[in-house]
């Protein structure tokens, strides 16, 4: 099977064109699925971060008063806010020693969250992440393949003139900050991998498409300069059985096309060449009948000469051995002279068959007329 594939695909010069140009079609599509996929995701994955980020300092802004205070009533609203986002696996809330105020999971969750590192030192919040947030009031992000951990300190003074000022502010208004306590908001990957997932399955629908609606196109384009190809293979198959009679039909005006024309034009010369060839044949056939006769007769001449030779010997010695005016000696002159006529007649026929010399004499018509 293999081996029979190689064979067409070195035989046919269309197939070539097609499955290189498929393959250049796969490699863009490819390439295409790939970046494509490459920056939706890196766009989903920085949009889900920016947006929990500013839900990480929402929950911070909300949460002052219920930290401040350490009431866990306080805090439900603020998280039950949180929570109205579908891909929220958890909320906790700490006060300024890492002691936890509130946790809220969300049932029927299977993603496999962070688990929470205790230390003595911070209180419930692990060291690494204690530091962090003491360090900077910024919030920031922690992940890995299951879950992302948004963390925000709480400060009595926020610096913001009001809350929408979190959504168009990037600067703090100058102020002094205390911080009162942390927000953590861990949100699972695992909506994020079903919209990855889905995206891919998107992007390689939409590569084989492109790859389908490429080849399509591609094996029409390769149909339409294959198929004058093989009228012109036939063309010159046909051509070489003699018949040039057929012409092959142009259908385009370009490289093809003008081949073609070439063709064609080849073939009305071949055409004319043929019929010259005949009727030269014709010619030289004639020629070689006119010189088999030719010889035909010079050689019937030559024997028919030596015939009159004869005669005209045997009427000589007559005329010679019975001179005188009789009858008999009459019919031997006309005898002589008929032999003469005979002779002259050979002499005709040997200028035709080319065996003797042409020679032009004068002659006489009266004593033609007389004897006529």
């Amino acid at each position: 099977m293999q081996l029979t594939f190689l064979n067409i695909f070195k035989k046919k010069f269309g197939i070539k064109i097609f499955a290189m140009v498929t393959l250049f079609i796969f490699v863009i599509s490819f390439s295409f699925t790939a970046f494509f996929f490459h920056y939706q995701s890196k766009s989903l994955t920085d949009a889900l971060i920016q947006n929990n980020l500013l839900l990480a300092g929402i929950l911070a802004y909300n949460s002052r008063i219920g930290i401040f205070s350490e009431s866990e009533e306080l805090l439900k609203n603020p998280v039950d806010g949180i929570f109205q986002q579908e891909e929220t696996l958890e909320v906790s809330i700490y006060n300024l020693k890492g002691h936890l105020l509130t946790r809220r999971e969300r049932s029927g969750i299977e993603d496999e969250k962070k688990p929470d590192k205790t230390d003595k030192a911070s209180g419930g919040i692990e060291p690494g992440i204690f530091d962090k947030l003491n360090a900077s009031p910024s919030p920031f992000y922690l992940g890995n393949k299951n879950v992302m951990e948004f963390w925000s300190p709480v400060v009595a003074n926020s610096g913001y003139t009001q809350p929408e000022s979190l959504f168009i502010e990037k600067k703090l208004l100058p102020g002094k900050e205390r911080i009162i306590g942390f927000v953590r908001i861990t949100v699972g990957q695992s909506a994020l991998n079903k919209k990855l997932g889905a995206l891919l399955v998107e992007s390689v629908l939409i590569g084989i498409i492109f790859l389908i609606v490429g080849s399509v196109i591609i094996y029409f384009t390769v149909k339409r300069i294959v198929n004058p190809l093989n009228k012109l293979i036939e063309g010159v198959r046909t051509l070489g059985k003699g018949d040039f009679g057929e012409k092959v039909p142009v259908e385009t005006e370009d490289e093809i096309g003008r081949l073609a024309m070439a063709f064609n034009q080849m073939s009305e010369s071949l055409m004319r060449r043929e019929a010259e060839k005949k009727r030269l044949e014709e010619q030289l056939r004639h020629s070689r009948r006119m010189e088999a006769i030719g010889t035909l007769a010079g050689g019937i001449a030559h024997d028919f000469n030596n015939i009159i030779g004869i005669i005209m010997g045997y009427a000589q010695s007559a005329l010679l051995t019975n001179p005188g005016k009789t009858e008999m000696d009459h019919h031997l002159k006309e005898i002589f002279q008929a032999s003469n006529r005979a002779k002259d007649l050979v002499k005709q026929i040997l200028t035709f068959s080319r065996q003797g010399k042409q020679s032009r004499n004068p002659i006489l018509f009266k004593p033609i007329v007389e004897e006529a």
